[in-house]
């Protein structure tokens, strides 16, 4: 499974952010951006099967990311979890307005990002069956 890992401060990867470690640890092919064009332009060559954002403030540059996946079919499914530092009440339902399928806290543990991983990977294994589905029925009648 490919994860794209949106980490404005790269330097951080091997410090305090032990998001990469844990992905790689945990058998993932992990692939990183500095920002969000950058995660777009990943995002639509590399087609990842899933995108985490690593925040720390809930920005407007970060309210484009959900919208500009949105506007190509290749990317609109790839789901998309949201690691802030303030879990707000207001920031948690800033976040899920942006577009994002999870919101998590940034000093989450290894297990907490693994499940908010699985539950959303068994989702999108749920939307390419239905959408094989439903193809598969448009074309034989």
């Amino acid at each position: 499974m490919k994860i794209l890992l949106i980490e404005p401060e790269l330097s951080e990867l091997s410090d305090k952010n032990n998001f990469f470690q844990w992905l790689e640890n945990n058998g993932f092919t992990v692939s990183v951006a500095e920002n969000t064009s950058a995660a777009i332009y990943k995002a639509k060559s590399e087609l990842p099967d899933l995108i985490i954002c690593n925040i720390v403030e809930v920005e407007l540059d970060n309210y484009y990311l959900p919208k500009a996946l949105c506007e190509f079919p290749t990317t609109a499914i790839i789901p998309l979890i949201f690691a802030i530092d303030k879990m707000t009440q207001a920031n948690i339902r800033k976040t899920m307005e942006m577009g994002a399928d999870d919101c998590i806290s940034q000093s989450c543990t290894e297990k907490e990002l693994l499940n908010a991983i699985a539950i959303r990977l068994d989702r999108l294994a749920f939307i390419r069956q239905w959408c094989t589905i439903q193809a598969s029925e448009n074309r034989f009648g």
